[in-house]
């Protein structure tokens, strides 16, 4: 194990791995497990099955694997956002490339750009979540 992925411990106490920041953890709750089944989402705004592409991405995000939102530090967080600022959500830093996060969920054909503070991304509880910036 390169030393890097060790923290120093007492002489005799046993050596824990400890993740580099960017690599997620796998012991709480902020979001699906691997082994939970995912559950299809739909696009609210127009007939059922009417766009198909609005409900993948609404899918994958209603569906984020709990190791794609653990977190140590608030730098392992991103914050992402769709729909003219209208909907946002937070990642970690591993998980945010990933193809299944690219599309953002279709946001409401009347909503129009909402604006205001852009958002950020914490680590609570070991999980991403989504705050404001600004005053």
């Amino acid at each position: 194990m390169p030393v890097s992925a060790v923290t120093p411990t007492a002489p005799g106490a046993p050596e824990l791995p400890v993740p580099p920041p960017d690599e997620p953890r796998s012991d709480g709750p902020c979001g699906r497990l691997a082994s939970d089944p995912v559950i299809p989402a739909r696009w609210p705004y127009g007939p059922p099955g009417g766009n198909p592409t609005c409900d993948r991405a609404a899918t994958a995000w209603a569906n984020v694997l709990h190791d794609d939102r653990a977190c140590r530090t608030d730098a392992d967080c991103v914050a992402v956002s769709g729909d003219g600022g209208c909907w946002s959500a937070a990642l970690n830093r591993s998980a945010v490339g990933k193809p299944e996060y690219q599309d953002r969920p279709c946001g409401n054909p009347a909503s129009g750009a909402c604006g205001g503070p852009e958002p950020t991304a914490t680590c609570s509880g070991g999980c991403c979540s989504v705050g404001q910036s600004g005053p």
